[in-house]
C-alpha cells in the first residue's frame, strides 16, 4: 500500500505505514520501508535524505543491494548528485539484473559519453 501511495504522491499517507513497518517490522521489513522511504524523498526532491534511507536498507538487508528497484533508485540519486562514476556503477548492475532492459542500457551509454 505505501508503494501505491507515495506513486500517487501521497506521502505522509505512506510514511505513517512505513514508520510502521520501521517500529514493528523485521529486518526485510524494515530494509523494504527504508527503500520505499528512500523512493519517497526521491519523489520530493530529497535527494540527500534518499540515498541516506539507501543505504539504511542495505544496512537492514545486504541483499536489498542487488535488487532491481534499489540498484535503479541508486543510480538516480547518484546522478542527482553528481556522481556519474558511482550512477553508472549502480545502472551497470542494475543491467545485470535485467539484460533486456534498454532504458537502463541507454542510460549507462548516456553517462558513459558525458563522463568522457
Amino acid at each position: 500500500l505505501a508503494t501505491f501511495l507515495i506513486g500517487r504522491g501521497k506521502q505522509p499517507e505512506a510514511r505513517v505505514l512505513l514508520d510502521r513497518l520501521l517500529a514493528e517490522g523485521d529486518a526485510g521489513e524494515k530494509a523494504k520501508a527504508h527503500l520505499q522511504y528512500a523512493r519517497s524523498h526521491w519523489r520530493r526532491d530529497e535527494v540527500k535524505e534518499s540515498l541516506a534511507r539507501l543505504d539504511l536498507a542495505a544496512k537492514e538487508d545486504p541483499e536489498m543491494k542487488t535488487t532491481l528497484r534499489w540498484l535503479r533508485l541508486r543510480g538516480q540519486v547518484m546522478e542527482e548528485l553528481k556522481r556519474p562514476a558511482d550512477a553508472i556503477a549502480a545502472y551497470k548492475a542494475a543491467y545485470g539484473q535485467d539484460r533486456g532492459n534498454r532504458e537502463i542500457l541507454r542510460t549507462v551509454i548516456r553517462l558513459a559519453g558525458q563522463a568522457k
